[in-house]
């Protein structure tokens, strides 16, 4: 008769035989293994062999009134039984299981053993992280269907003043890849005309732009805006003076083609451009009378980037 359970990290193996009862501990940390042939002389108990070993096994599981207590020294394990029978009858008792020394071989398997241990406890997480994962990655796929048919609004509702709301129409679909954005927007009743700035801090929401154009461009610089994919940036003034530099181009890291068109009062480019590092491998100029010509020249010259004036 035999029973095999575990109990406070350890494997335990018992069995029932003829004159003694046979105990093997083994710590399922370090393998370490310890073994006994205990009879009731040496457990200091008058009941029989077989009942005696029923209360082990009773303490080994946990059952009720039952406990089994393990103890470590000078490599020796001793357990200690606790039992209360019947509800009335108090029996402690102690057992010394002396460590197995391992042969080579026996050494070679435990070894294995605990290699097979990590890899399973290894194993366990490995599925655990990729069951995440996967329930990350369709989460992330739902989020990305969602977002890509989101819109986002750069121009604000207006009022004319009686009761009446008025929207300027700049939706743009958060995935577009190119924007032409204007700055006149809105007309009232009456055939006056109401000009409402679009909300460029938001051009940055734009995850996958790569071209964007604008046009009645009215600030003097680049520096409302951002964003980290633009490739190609096109800005028409229309002849109106307000543009005078490109500083915030740098808003722009991916940036490889500038173009800008009808700017009267737009100058400093290079002292701008030699200000940071830039992808910018292509400029378009037409009718920007005030940028210094042969400065803008040599510094394209100088770092390779082709220049178109007109």
């Amino acid at each position: 008769m035999s029973f095999t359970t575990e109990l406070s990290g350890y494997s335990i193996i018992t069995s029932l035989n003829e004159r003694n009862i046979y105990i093997k501990c083994m710590d399922q940390l370090n393998f370490t293994s310890y073994e006994a042939n205990v009879d009731q002389k040496e457990l200091r108990l008058q009941f029989e062999l077989a009942d005696i070993y029923n209360i082990i096994m009773n303490c080994f599981k946990g059952e009720t009134g039952y406990s089994g207590n393990f103890n470590i020294s000078s490599g020796m394990l001793k357990l200690t039984f606790n039992a209360l029978i019947g509800g009335f009858l108090k029996i402690n008792f102690e057992a010394i299981l002396r460590e197995k020394l391992l042969s080579n071989d026996g050494q070679l398997t435990m070894n294995f053993n605990k290699l097979e241990q990590k890899y399973d406890a290894l194993a366990k997480k490995f599925d655990k992280f990729m069951k995440h994962f996967e329930e990350t990655q369709e989460e992330n796929l739902r989020l990305i269907d969602a977002v890509a048919n989101a819109e986002i609004i750069l121009s604000p509702h207006l009022n004319e003043g009686f009761g009446q709301i008025i929207f300027s129409g700049h939706i743009y679909k958060i995935n577009s890849k190119e924007l032409k954005i204007e700055s006149n927007v809105a007309r009232f009743n009456h055939g006056n005309i109401a000009y409402r700035e679009p909300c460029f801090d938001r051009v940055c929401e734009f995850y996958k732009l790569e071209k964007l154009e604008l046009t009645y461009w009215r600030h003097a610089n680049l520096t409302v805006m951002k964003n980290k994919t633009l490739k190609e940036l096109k800005i028409q003034c229309q002849n109106e003076q307000y543009l005078t530099s490109i500083q915030g181009v740098n808003n722009f890291p991916q940036l490889e083609k500038l173009e800008i068109y009808s700017s009267p009062n737009l100058t400093n480019m290079v002292q701008v451009l030699n200000s940071y590092k830039h992808k910018i491998n292509t400029i378009i100029l037409a009718n920007c009378k005030a940028v210094n010509v042969i400065e803008l020249q040599t510094y394209c010259q100088t770092n390779n980037i082709k220049l178109n004036i007109s």
